[in-house]
């Protein structure tokens, strides 16, 4: 469902779809229009890294997972990654719940 509204983002004359988690945006998850490839090699060959500078350049659109922003997950150790993976389990059966109550 969500990839749904991300490509439909392209058909609102958005170029680049972004996610967001509800509280900032996460500038790694996106959709970007094959056109606009020339214009980040540019921005990249340049020295720039920082790619929601590059997003502010062009028209793009929020894409909202704000009902899944842990998702997003931070994990850098093994440490980190027991705890995300319990939240995505739980997360997805809340949601499963969640789109199974308003299908009835």
């Amino acid at each position: 469902m969500m990839a749904n509204v991300c490509i439909n983002s392209f058909h609102n004359h958005a170029s680049i779809a972004c996610t967001h988690d509800g509280n900032r945006l996460q500038p790694v998850f996106a959709l970007i229009h094959k056109s606009l490839l020339p214009d980040l090699l540019d921005y990249l060959h340049s020295g720039e890294r920082k790619i929601d500078r590059w997003y502010q350049q062009h028209d793009f659109t929020r894409v909202d997972f704000s009902d899944t922003p842990e998702a997003f997950a931070n994990i850098n150790t093994d440490q980190d990654r027991g705890e995300p993976e319990g939240l995505l389990t739980a997360g997805m059966a809340t949601r499963r719940n969640h789109e199974h109550h308003h299908q009835t």
